[in-house]
């Protein structure tokens, strides 16, 4: 379920990136391209779940209204329907509402936008020549956006024995089965960045079963 929710958007689109827009409201829209639905989505449940709430609130009103009125030996005869109806949207509509609002919230939109962006600016800069990496703020920039993508799989390795192989930098990815592993390597989703990843880092690359 949690993957389902996850590969709703990609976080590294294939398209080429182009220059980003100067003025900030094009310049947020232009990296929320492909991501907007979602927000989108996200707002209306977050509104509904809003005017539902506070539907429950005039309902208890309403309740104590009924109880200092109505025949009590008729009451659940009289409001019976209007109850079970209340009680769906307290017992199944509101939970199945949240938990959507959950998964899409933190499954679609919050993992993978900001490493959208990420990838983006990555790619983009990568294509600059090499004068633009001379001049010192755009060497800034470039710095920022390197230790970006660098600080998702750095971290502390100690190297105890080194016969055969010595890593400066481990990544390591889980597939469900060697199946899906090898699948991956050959499919079109990653054949844009493959070239990328070879141009730019010398590296083993290996499937192992079980780890």
């Amino acid at each position: 379920m949690f993957s389902f929710f996850e590969n709703l958007l990609k976080p590294f689109p294939p398209e080429l990136p182009s220059r980003p827009p100067a003025t900030l409201f094009q310049f947020c829209w232009h990296y929320t391209r492909g991501v907007w639905p979602w927000i989108f989505i996200t707002s209306f449940l977050v509104t509904v779940l809003a005017i539902f709430e506070v539907m429950l609130f005039g309902f208890l009103g309403s309740i104590i209204d009924w109880l200092t009125t109505a025949d009590k030996e008729q009451f659940l005869e009289q409001e019976g329907d209007t109850l079970i109806l209340i009680a769906g949207v307290v017992l199944i509509v509101l939970p199945l509402l949240s938990v959507l609002l959950s998964l899409i919230t933190h499954q679609t939109v919050m993992g993978n936008y900001p490493m959208r962006i990420r990838w983006l600016a990555h790619r983009y800069l990568l294509r600059q020549s090499f004068g633009f990496y001379q001049d010192e703020f755009a060497g800034r920039v470039a710095t920022k956006v390197m230790q970006t993508a660098l600080g998702v799989r750095g971290g502390e390795m100690d190297v105890i024995e080194t016969d055969l192989w010595s890593p400066t930098r481990m990544v390591i990815i889980e597939f469900p089965d060697m199946q899906s592993a090898r699948s991956f390597v050959d499919s079109e989703e990653y054949a844009p960045v493959k070239p990328i990843r070879r141009n730019n880092a010398r590296c083993t690359l290996t499937i192992l079963d079980g780890v």
